[in-house]
Formats: C-alpha cells, sequence, structure tokens
C-alpha cells in the first residue's frame, strides 16, 4: 500500500513537471496580446499619435485597442477645437487693447502710468495663452546643434544689465531648436525674476546631459507645488497679484518646448531660500545626441 502510495506521489510530481512548462507557456501566450495593450495605453498621448493595431490579436484585445485609438482621437479634436477657441479669443483681445493704449496716450498723467501698466500686464497674459496654445498645436522646428552657453547669454542680453549673471562652468552643448530652447530660458529667467531675486544662470554638463540651472533667492515654494506649478494655468494664491501678472502658463510651455527636444524641467528647493530651475537636454556627442 505505502509503495503504491509512494508510486502515485512520483506519478504525479512528474505530471507537474511536464505540465507546468506547458501551461506557463500557454498563460503567458494567452496574457501577451493584454500585456502588450496596456503598455500601448501607457503610452497613449492626446497630442501624439499611438500605433495600437492589434488586428492579429484576440477579438477582445482587439475592440479594447480600437475604443482606445477612438477615443484619443475624439479627445484629440476635442482639445484642438478649445485650443482654438482659446487662440481666437486671445487674439480678438488685442484689438481693444490698442483702442485702450491709445486711450491711455490721451489721458491724464496721473491716469496714464496705471493705465499703461494694466494694459501691459493684459498683453503679457494674452502673450502666455498664445504661446501655450502654439505649442499645443505642434512645435515643428528642426533641431541642430546648439551652444547653451551662447544661446544663455543671448537671452540675457535681453534683460536688464545687472539683473542677470552668468556662470559657466564648463562646454554645454546639445541638438535642439535653437528657439524652442531660447523661449524655454527666457521663460525660467523671467519667473526667477518674477519671484525673487539675486538670479544666476549656470550652464554646465554631466556624462549624459547639458544642463541650465537658474537659481534665485526668494519665498520658494512648498514642497508639494513644486510640480504643481507646470500645471497649466496653475497659479499659487501668494502669486495672484497684481504685481506679479501672468495666467500660470510660462513653467507649462517651457516643460512642453524642452520635452520636444527629449529635455526636462523641475524644480528644486535651495538651501538658504530661494528656487532652482533645473533645464537639461541630452548632451552632443560626436555631433549626434
Amino acid at each position: 500500500m505505502e509503495r503504491w502510495i509512494a508510486r502515485l506521489a512520483l506519478m504525479l510530481g512528474l505530471s507537474l513537471l511536464l505540465i507546468a512548462p506547458i501551461t506557463w507557456w500557454a498563460a503567458r501566450r494567452l496574457t501577451r496580446p493584454v500585456r502588450a495593450l496596456a503598455l500601448a495605453a501607457q503610452q497613449v498621448q492626446i497630442d501624439r499619435s499611438t500605433d495600437l493595431d492589434f488586428s492579429k490579436g484576440p477579438r477582445e484585445v482587439t475592440a479594447v485597442a480600437a475604443a482606445l485609438s477612438e477615443m484619443r482621437a475624439r479627445l484629440e479634436g476635442q482639445l484642438i477645437q478649445r485650443m482654438r477657441m482659446l487662440t481666437a479669443v486671445a487674439h480678438d483681445l488685442r484689438t481693444p487693447l490698442t483702442g485702450l493704449r491709445l486711450r491711455a496716450e490721451q489721458s491724464p498723467p496721473s491716469a496714464r502710468d496705471r493705465m499703461a501698466r494694466d494694459i501691459a500686464r493684459m498683453d503679457a497674459m494674452i502673450s502666455e495663452i498664445l504661446d501655450y496654445a502654439a505649442v499645443q498645436a505642434g512645435d515643428a522646428a528642426g533641431a541642430e546643434p546648439v551652444d547653451l552657453a551662447a544661446l544663455a547669454e543671448e537671452v540675457l542680453d535681453t534683460f536688464a544689465p545687472g539683473s542677470v549673471s552668468l556662470s559657466v562652468k564648463t562646454q554645454a552643448e546639445a541638438t535642439a531648436a535653437p528657439q524652442r530652447v531660447r523661449r524655454v530660458l527666457l521663460n525660467l529667467v523671467h519667473n526667477a525674476l518674477r519671484y525673487g531675486e539675486d538670479v544666476v544662470v549656470e550652464i554646465g554638463a554631466d556624462k549624459e546631459w547639458s544642463i541650465v540651472r537658474v537659481l534665485d533667492r526668494g519665498p520658494g515654494l512648498e514642497t508639494q507645488d513644486l510640480e504643481k506649478v507646470f500645471e497649466p494655468f496653475y497659479r499659487l494664491e501668494g502669486s495672484r497679484s497684481r504685481g506679479t501678472g501672468g495666467v500660470g502658463l510660462g513653467l507649462s510651455v517651457g516643460r512642453e518646448l524642452a520635452r520636444i527636444d527629449n529635455g526636462e524641467i523641475w524644480l528644486e528647493q535651495r538651501d538658504g531660500g530661494g528656487l532652482a530651475a533645473i533645464f537639461r537636454l541630452p548632451i552632443r556627442q560626436g555631433g549626434q545626441v
């Protein structure tokens, strides 16, 4: 009896050893389309085409893939429509602003300066909205070799002398669209000057990245807000003043432009107060990234 039980247990063990690999292979084969669909779904972006071709997969997976593709296309259409409406409204606002400028010039000196400042802030807000809409519509400018130190020097020349200092730690080159890099640097420096002081632009590089650090001394941000400020139209309550202006799009535009060239932007708190805005691009080596 005991020998029979031992033989039965041995046969069951051998059967399991034989069946287990086949079962594992079959399970992997059956779930592979589902895993591929999940990976593709994670890569879906409204403003970028994503290939979800599962025409040779199981019927259920094919149906889900088709639904995801239709949903992305539908959301993209809604986004384009809203961006067009936003752009049209922003453009239309420029016309009454022109009339306000003319009336401001004819106003008494005591009111003229206040009106001019308000008009300038409104004009800056409209420019932010148009920049954001242009980025969402896609920036087709081609990439080329760029010297970040040279571009930073050009950008800083547009600000008041002495308001920003430049520190070049090492040569930093990347492959990107110069006009996109300029706009990113302009946004970061302008943001630093708006909310801080003692602004310094540092240029450097490591083995993989060319790096620009825009440093300031100021109130800084709470840790939970370091990422939130990159959300479109997000503004901290403390920044909702007539003096700072803006509609909370500068950092959003900068991040989107950086991503077009495979770059990144994020904020860090500085010891002693203030923020560091880090903008990095893949380093250029041997003529290519």
